[in-house]
């Protein structure tokens, strides 16, 4: 991990502890519980490479698609007044991403990229009424990275070519991200449903080398449903 990272991670770790120990001084608590669907892709830069064919070296564009999966965790909603709370989750996310490969428009590679983290996003959160209401949330989100992993397809005449890679020993151990989003609770007998957005963009390179592109960051679209109590 580099140095830059390690300060950015303390900083995080240390606004972490301060914000809970003020919170859990001065506020009420929620229990929230929560589950859904996650929209990922890579950011892969460049875009476009020069590579080596069995004849010559020739331009190679990348493209990245959105790839489904789950995710689901635990939080805990410290209410600071009847409109703003802090809100502390952990999540087990997986990402991932459905890349292609072009060679001169013509598709060569498919690889398919899953990354399983162990999220633990902080929030602010903001509501527009004090009770059943729609909310505002941002703030910042740390991932520990468990495991990445690659399935390649490569095209052929004759008959595409598969393999996998274990991609964990050239990935880093945490991620970054700014999150932003929206959703709207409603109270029922003591229970507060709630269906949410969120927005993640990774700020870090998560490649702690070259393979082959200069730099990868996330990004995901979560649909979370779910209960507080």
């Amino acid at each position: 991990m580099n140095k830059k990272i390690k300060k950015g991670l303390k900083r995080n770790i240390l606004f972490f502890l301060l914000i809970s120990v003020f919170v859990s001084e001065t506020s009420a608590l929620e229990i929230k519980i929560m589950g859904g669907y996650n929209f990922s892709r890579y950011t892969f830069i460049p875009e476009t490479y020069m590579g080596i064919d069995w004849d010559q070296g020739v331009e190679f564009r990348t493209r990245s698609n959105l790839k489904k999966r789950l995710l689901m965790g635990v939080g805990v909603e410290f209410l600071l007044n009847k409109y703003i709370g802090i809100e502390m989750d952990i999540l087990y996310f997986q990402k991932g991403c459905h890349l292609k490969v072009y060679r001169m428009d013509i598709p060569v590679q498919t690889t398919d990229y899953s990354l399983d983290a162990l999220s633990l996003p902080l929030l602010l959160k903001i509501k527009l009424r004090p009770a059943s209401s729609p909310y505002i949330i941002c703030g910042c989100e740390f991932s520990y990275i468990l495991s990445h992993n690659s399935k390649y397809t490569l095209e052929s005449i004759v008959e595409p070519y598969q393999y996998e890679q274990d991609l964990k020993d050239r990935t880093l151990n945490f991620d970054i991200a700014w999150v932003l989003g929206g959703g709207f609770e409603i109270k029922i007998q003591g229970v507060t449903f709630f269906v949410e957005g969120r927005f993640h963009l990774g700020i870090e390179n998560i490649m702690s080398e070259s393979y082959p592109y200069e730099l990868i960051k996330t990004k995901s679209e979560a649909l979370l449903f779910g209960f507080k109590l």
